[in-house]
C-alpha cells in the first residue's frame, strides 16, 4: 500500500503552517495519528500506520491496542478508496502496489499507474467484516 500525503486536501495549507511554526516536519505530521489534529484536523491522522500515545479522559497516557486484528483487508467496507480525502480531481491518496514487497525488497518511492492500482470504494462488506461483526455480536 502506498500513502501519498501530498495528495491530501489542504496539504499545502498545512505545510505552510508547519513550516512557519518550525516545530515539526511534514514527514512527522503525515505519519502521526495525532499531530494532524493540531493542524485543523489535517486528514493524515486517518491514514497513519504508527501507533502513538494519546491522552485519556483522566489525563493518563493511553496506547493504541489492537485486540482483534485479522490482517489487512483491502476488500473491507471500512477501507478508504484511494480518492478519499484527496484534492478533487487530483492524485489518489492511497494506491495498491501491483507487486508484493518484503522488508528487503522495498517498493518504489513513487506510485505510478505502471506499478500500482487505484483503490475503489467497497460497497459490500467483506467476509472478514461480517466475521468481525459476528464475533462481537454473536447471534
Amino acid at each position: 500500500m502506498h500513502f501519498d500525503c501530498t495528495a491530501l486536501a489542504r496539504y499545502e495549507e498545512t505545510k505552510q503552517k508547519v513550516e512557519s511554526e518550525a516545530e515539526y516536519t511534514m514527514e512527522q505530521v503525515c505519519s502521526s495519528r495525532t499531530m494532524g489534529i493540531d493542524y485543523d484536523d489535517f486528514l493524515a491522522t486517518q491514514y497513519a500506520k504508527e501507533g502513538e500515545w494519546l491522552y485519556g479522559m483522566d489525563g493518563d497516557y493511553l496506547d493504541y491496542i489492537y485486540t482483534r486484528s485479522m490482517g489487512y483487508d483491502l476488500q473491507s467496507i471500512m477501507h478508504y478508496s484511494g480518492a478519499q480525502g484527496a484534492v478533487p480531481g487530483g492524485r489518489h491518496v492511497l494506491r495498491k502496489w501491483k507487486k508484493t514487497y518484503s522488508q528487503t525488497d522495498r517498493p518504489p518511492a513513487e506510485a505510478t499507474p505502471e506499478n500500482s492500482d487505484e483503490i475503489q470504494y467497497n460497497w459490500i462488506p467483506s467476509p472478514l467484516d461480517t466475521g468481525a461483526v459476528k464475533q462481537l455480536y454473536p447471534w
